[in-house]
């Protein structure tokens, strides 16, 4: 059994205001990985930046229901996972001037990260601004989430929904506690697909950000088996709305060896998460630089471009060079981008002018075969 040969980058970066900007490149090939800077497709009819229906994987490729290749670029806008429950930012800005500046700036793709905790009716939203934005007023929960999303559809922006903590601002290792169990993640989950269901905005779930600590891969325990967890959720949520992207993040440490938070995909190699719609599999491993904790495998670093021992070290927990294994190291430039005052002066107008990063996400795509 062998991973699916087709990676994408999401590139994990700052703006002032509190949203995280991320940018998705798809590799190629499963012998020459090389990177698709632009819209690469099997046909003359597809065009860049227009999707049909929804998006799958087939081999090495994100694809629309026309079979063109989709390439994905995006932020991670926070705040719907804290205390705040609302998008960071809007006591500043207007929400919709937001929005605007992401898909100005040539990113598709929001990952929206909630907690669970946002449904509750007790969960009030703060920090926002209501004379910047007087159409907020009033909304809560699912409702200001229905109108992020439904402003970000109207600019030809795509969401990916990130259940990032059980309780807001609690990161616990496992993505159930005693307050919020699995079950309740299930169901939340379960809505969640129900209600967006046919709205084409709304691609794809990552269901649960970086398990770590205890969490496990494939051996069988219920209360810490990732794996398990993953591919039960993902299956209940695909029986909801067969429609998403099943997006599976990595663990902290397969049989004694350690990587990132969410990073270490080693056991999906003998135990892939199978689901019920085998081409909406997305595996999902976070990476970070050497701002965040100086690994040992940093240390060939030049400044430049990441070094062939980080990479190395990153294909290792992806499980990507087993023998005779046909998926390569990944390779390519990632990258970071400041916006606004105080990023040690740092501004970028477009993706492809971002300088080097020091945090990147790398993102496993496409079926078990």
């Amino acid at each position: 059994m062998r991973l699916p040969c087709k990676a994408g980058f999401w590139k994990r970066n700052t703006l002032a205001i509190g949203i995280i900007l991320l940018a998705i490149l798809i590799l190629a090939g499963c012998n020459t990985p090389s990177i698709f800077t632009g819209a690469e497709t099997g046909s003359g009819a597809c065009q860049a930046d227009h999707q049909t229906g929804f998006i799958k994987t087939l081999h090495k490729e994100l694809v629309d229901a026309s079979g063109c290749q989709m390439n994905l670029t995006g932020v991670n806008w926070f705040g719907f996972e804290t205390s705040t429950y609302a998008p960071h930012g809007l006591d500043v800005r207007n929400w919709r001037d937001m929005l605007r500046q992401i898909a100005q700036l040539g990113f598709n793709t929001i990952r929206l990260p909630y907690t669970n905790q946002l449904f509750d009716p007790a969960s009030k939203p703060l920090g926002i601004n209501y004379r910047l934005n007087p159409d907020l007023k009033g909304l809560q929960g699912l409702a200001l989430m229905d109108r992020i999303i439904q402003g970000a559809g109207s600019l030809g922006v795509k969401v990916i929904l990130d259940r990032h903590d059980p309780t807001a601002d609690l990161r616990p290792a496992l993505w159930y506690t005693d307050q919020m169990p699995q079950s309740h993640w299930i169901a939340d989950w379960v809505m969640l697909a129900q209600h967006y269901r046919g709205n084409a905005t709304v691609i794809g779930a990552d269901l649960a950000n970086e398990p770590h600590g205890p969490a496990t891969w494939g051996d069988g325990n219920p209360s810490t088996d990732w794996r398990m967890a993953a591919e039960q959720a993902g299956n209940a949520v695909l029986a909801a709305n067969p429609d998403w992207l099943i997006i599976v993040e990595g663990i902290e440490q397969y049989h004694g060896d350690f990587y990132w938070q969410g990073g270490n995909l080693e056991g999906a190699e003998l135990y892939p998460v199978h689901l019920s719609e085998p081409d909406k599999l997305v595996y999902s491993a976070h990476d970070y630089g050497p701002e965040v904790y100086a690994q040992s495998w940093f240390q060939a670093a030049n400044g430049r471009e990441l070094p062939a021992q980080p990479l190395r070290r990153l294909g290792e927990a992806l499980g990507l060079f087993a023998e005779g294994r046909e998926c390569p190291g990944v390779r390519g430039r990632i990258r970071r981008a400041f916006y606004g005052p105080g990023h040690r002066g740092r501004v970028a107008t477009h993706p492809g002018e971002l300088p080097e990063n020091e945090q990147y996400q790398l993102y496993l795509l496409g079926v078990e075969s």
